[in-house]
C-alpha cells in the first residue's frame, strides 16, 4: 500500500510539470483542425511560437489549462504503475532470487505496470486532451472536467473514452519494460 501511495504522490508532483507540456504538445498537434483562423495553415509556427501565444493569450495560468483532470489521470496512475509492478515482481519471481536483476520476468513486469497504469485512468487522458485543444480553446464547450465528461458521453458514448487506448497499450507495453530492465541494469551496474 505504501507504493501504492508514494507513486499516487509522485503523479500528483509530476502534473504540474506535463500539464503545460503536454497542453503544448496538444496544441501543436491538433492546430489544422476546426478551421481556425486559416484552414490547412499551421496557429504555430513551433513549440516556443506556441508556449509565447498561450502566454500572451492567458498568462502563466494558460499553461494549466486542464490540470485538474491531468491529476485525476496522473494521481492514481502513477500509483497503479509502481503498484502493479511490485506485485507482479513479488508474483513472479520466487523468494531469494534477485528482484533487480535484469530478466524477462522484469521486462514482462515493466511492460504489464504500464499497461495497468493506463488502463486505470485513459479515459481521463482523453478528457483532459479535449480540454487543452485548440478548439477548446478559440471555442469553449466544457466548463470543467466532469462536464467535458458528461458531455463526451452524452453526445458519443462511453466507448469513446477509450478510443486510442490500444495503441496506446502497444507503445506503454515496450516502453515500460524497457525502463524498468534499464533501472535495474543501472542499480547492478552502479552496484
Amino acid at each position: 500500500m505504501s507504493i501504492a501511495a508514494a507513486g499516487s504522490a509522485s503523479g500528483l508532483v509530476n502534473a504540474f510539470f506535463s500539464c503545460p507540456m503536454e497542453l503544448v504538445k496538444i496544441r501543436l498537434q491538433n492546430q489544422r483542425e476546426g478551421g481556425i483562423k486559416k484552414p490547412g495553415v499551421p496557429l504555430y509556427k513551433g513549440p516556443l511560437d506556441c508556449i509565447r501565444q498561450i502566454y500572451i493569450r492567458n498568462g502563466i495560468r494558460g499553461y494549466y489549462r486542464g490540470l485538474g483532470c491531468t491529476i485525476i489521470r496522473e494521481t492514481p496512475s502513477y500509483g497503479a504503475y509502481f503498484a502493479s509492478y511490485e506485485l507482479l515482481c513479488r508474483l513472479m519471481i520466487p523468494p531469494g532470487e534477485e528482484s533487480a536483476e535484469p530478466s524477462p520476468k522484469l521486462l514482462f513486469a515493466g511492460g504489464a505496470a504500464g499497461v495497468v497504469a493506463w488502463l486505470s485512468t485513459y479515459p481521463f487522458d482523453v478528457v483532459k486532451t479535449r480540454l487543452q485543444s485548440v478548439e477548446h480553446e478559440v471555442n469553449p464547450r466544457y466548463r470543467n472536467t466532469m462536464h467535458c465528461l458528461r458531455e463526451i458521453v452524452r453526445h458519443e458514448g462511453w466507448r469513446v473514452l477509450f478510443s486510442g487506448w490500444g495503441a496506446t497499450a502497444i507503445r506503454a507495453f515496450p516502453t515500460n519494460a524497457a525502463t524498468f530492465y534499464a533501472v535495474a541494469f543501472a542499480k547492478r551496474w552502479l552496484s
